[in-house]
């Protein structure tokens, strides 16, 4: 049984004039499933995602979709050090912080969306 899903999601409205550098906490042991990364313009910005030891080692220079249509990445998508493309990333009770960066390139209206299973 994979458990239950929960969905995270940041918008950051506006255009962006810096990197945005966010952590977050879970509660509980959860795997990565999917993340989106989308913008309401054309832009060159990208996003790094990881955990606090290695913050791009899920995603490492993720693109942006454009013009509010979302790149979406799955397990086969991760390319970083910490995760293949066969094993999505979990997160285990002893480190459950979720590390993301959106490398601005003016974005405008960011919205980065991860989905994660509980278990």
């Amino acid at each position: 049984m994979l458990g239950k899903k929960v969905v995270y999601s940041f918008l950051f409205h506006g255009t962006l004039s810096a990197n945005v550098v966010g952590y977050f906490k879970l509660d509980k042991p959860a795997t990565l499933t999917h993340a989106s990364f989308s913008c309401t313009g054309a832009t060159a910005a990208t996003f790094d995602l990881g955990d606090t030891g290695d913050p791009d080692g899920i995603i490492d220079g993720g693109a942006v979709g454009q013009s509010n249509a979302p790149a979406e990445f799955d397990p086969a998508d991760f390319d970083g050090a910490l995760c293949d493309a066969v094993n999505p990333y979990h997160f285990p009770s002893d480190d459950l912080i979720v590390a993301f960066t959106i490398i601005h390139s003016s974005a405008n209206d960011a919205c980065l969306v991860l989905t994660f299973y509980e278990g």
